[in-house]
């Protein structure tokens, strides 16, 4: 994008031009020139033959919306030199800034955050000024989370991600990234709408839960595996679960202790097991003997 001006006025001059180039989506380059012409009443024309003119380059990366680093650079025909590093995570953001001038040297610092309280919970931010939401996806840390399709935040060790910059009276698009989340969970959905109120706050819980799941293998009393026709359940639960080649069966739901009952045509068996949670999203318990049930 190129840009020309010309203006003047009582003290002469000015013209300006400029051009920008993107390099990517979040680079940009830019060359601005800028030309001065001289007021002088002894001049039939009212302006001097005098010229002052500066030329300037910018290379500059712009700050994504969720975690990330953006920068800028930029120096003119006159010595003038400046650079800006700026860092952005979920608790704030981070600017160093440094520029030269005529050999003289200055320095800045800067952080900028925010603290919300929703739901009795406490939570340290990037700068709020406008409606926010808290995502909730209980157990489940470092989860990203978007908003309309960008990086919003990432859930804490509770499994909590503030979320601001959220548009008021419109509806935001709250999802998560699938590939954050283990394999042992449920999930109910991974996008919610929210509509907050102006410079107010709200909850978003995602339906996810722990499958509390596992496979295992189940032999007959013979030592031949369950049949692949046979229908298993577990005590307590109308779930149904399918029986894979060699007795090989993958159940969701367990508790501590679990009792299993397997039918088939005109037989039942059925065993108790224990199983404990793991960090393993996808244990395997071992081979179990069903052992047939009499009519």
């Amino acid at each position: 994008m190129a840009a020309l001006r010309d203006m003047a006025g009582e003290s002469g001059t000015t013209l300006f031009a400029l051009l920008s180039m993107p390099l990517n989506r979040s680079r940009n380059l830019s060359v601005s020139a800028q030309q001065v012409r001289g007021a002088n009443a002894g001049d039939t024309n009212g302006f001097s033959n005098d010229f002052s003119s500066d030329v300037s380059t910018t290379l500059q990366r712009n700050l994504p919306i969720g975690e990330g680093y953006g920068y800028r650079l930029r120096a003119d025909r006159a010595g003038t030199k400046e650079a800006a590093l700026f860092l952005q995570n979920n608790r704030g953001t981070y600017s160093v800034e440094a520029s030269e001038n005529q050999g003289a040297m200055a320095t800045r610092m800067g952080v900028s955050g925010g603290f919300a309280f929703l739901g009795g919970d406490a939570f340290s931010s990037r700068r709020i000024d406008g409606s926010f939401a808290v995502a909730r996806i209980p157990d489940y840390p470092n989860v990203r989370v978007l908003t309309d399709n960008q990086p919003a935040g990432r859930t804490d060790a509770q499994g909590n991600a503030l979320l601001p910059r959220l548009r008021a009276y419109d509806v935001n698009v709250v999802a998560i990234d699938q590939r954050d989340v283990p394999m042992d969970a449920k999930i109910g959905a991974v996008k919610v709408e929210v509509v907050p109120y102006y410079r107010s706050g709200m909850e978003v819980t995602f339906p996810i839960t722990r499958a509390h799941g596992a496979t295992l293998t189940v032999t007959l009393e013979d030592g031949s595996p369950l049949p692949v026709s046979a229908t298993v359940t577990l005590a307590g639960s109308d779930a149904e679960f399918a029986v894979g080649f060699a007795g090989e069966v993958y159940l969701t739901g367990l508790a501590s202790t679990n009792a299993l009952r397997a039918s088939w045509t005109d037989h039942r068996c059925s065993f108790d097991f224990n199983y404990q949670a793991s960090a393993d999203p996808l244990p395997d318990l071992g081979v179990y003997i069903c052992k047939e049930l009499k009519p």
